[in-house]
């Protein structure tokens, strides 16, 4: 536990669990976020996720790195929310529209945080009205590093009044190097939405009539990055879409093959969110050095952005979801 700043005169403490075979998760007590991912011991102590080198930039959190993200995640279009006939009109913080729970959203709150020798448990309770959204929401968030080298996060939330809720983490993953471009990606998914303008989600499209948006079988991320396309063109110059899950595991590998290193995604949810860091500048540094496009690849689990009527938690029902990221290396 270690006392890293201090935003609107609060401690920001960074928390470390381990597992047996000396992996390590670092994370804070303000939006949860994940700063270290750490392989064991026997490994070269490389961070496999990107993390800002000042601590003050989680205040504001420019990237959302690492945090968790709600109410919602991804856009909601124009900030309108139709909850059972009743629009809500959430805070717009990305043009017109609503992005990642808001202004504040949980990307921007102060958790309580309980730890435990392999866990981390983030409870908050977001007020009625936060960001525009209805209802008192009690989430539960903990993070287990288990000694398969599996890290699990577990999201448990509760409302008094039916709300819009979905939830994801939104850790920055690079295995190796200073880009994604010889990262290979495998997607268990046929589908994924195009992009309309605003970066909202638009038509649902098979994989096979856009072959840049094909990872049923792992490909190289730079043979994609590199193309001209305009669903990569309105993405800033990459991936940043929704795919649509089928069932059967794993959800998701994404691999380095020169160095074996390779995490596997197992989700309960709906779909994950691809974004392969096409908005990173070079002033922020992280991990050391500077920023650079295509610097890290997230794996965002949840259901499809903008479409409130799916994602409705009511009073009577608790919201469980799980993800689990497995390290291995070959």
């Amino acid at each position: 536990m270690e006392k890293k700043a201090v935003f609107q005169g609060k401690d920001v403490i960074e928390y470390t669990i381990e597992n047996k075979n000396g992996m390590k998760l670092k994370a804070l007590n303000y939006g949860g976020a994940i700063t270290g991912l750490y392989p064991p011991t026997k490994e070269e102590m490389t961070n496999l996720i990107l993390s800002y080198d000042d601590y003050g930039l989680y205040e504001m959190n420019p990237y959302y790195l690492g945090a968790i993200i709600g109410r919602t995640s991804g856009r909601t279009a124009e900030g309108l929310a139709n909850v059972e006939g009743e629009v809500f009109e959430l805070a717009k913080n990305d043009g017109n529209n609503h992005l990642h729970g808001g202004e504040k959203g949980f990307a921007r709150s102060f958790f309580d945080v309980e730890a435990k020798q392999q866990d981390l448990i983030f409870r908050y309770s977001s007020p009625d009205g936060e960001d525009g959204y209805p209802g008192t929401v009690d989430l539960k968030v903990t993070y287990t590093l288990s000694d398969d080298n599996q890290l699990i996060i577990d999201y448990q939330a509760e409302t008094d009044q039916t709300t819009p809720l979905n939830l994801t983490n939104h850790s920055y993953f690079i295995l190796n190097g200073d880009t994604i471009l010889d990262h290979e990606l495998l997607l268990n998914s046929e589908f994924f939405y195009e992009l309309k303008e605003g970066s909202l989600p638009d038509k649902m499209t098979n994989v096979n009539d856009n072959s840049h948006f094909d990872f049923q079988n792992a490909k190289l991320l730079g043979e994609v990055l590199t193309k001209n396309d305009p669903q990569l063109n309105i993405a800033g110059g990459g991936i940043d879409h929704p795919f649509l899950l089928k069932s059967g595991t794993p959800a998701a590998v994404l691999s380095h093959p020169e160095s074996g290193r390779m995490l596997n995604v197992f989700t309960n949810d709906s779909a994950v969110v691809v974004y392969t860091g096409n908005q990173i500048k070079e002033d922020i540094k992280m991990n050391g050095r500077a920023g650079i496009k295509h610097g890290a690849v997230c794996l965002e689990t949840q259901s499809i952005p903008d479409h409130v009527e799916d994602i409705l938690l009511r009073p009577e029902d608790t919201y469980k979801k799980r993800t689990v990221i497995q390290y291995l290396k070959k």
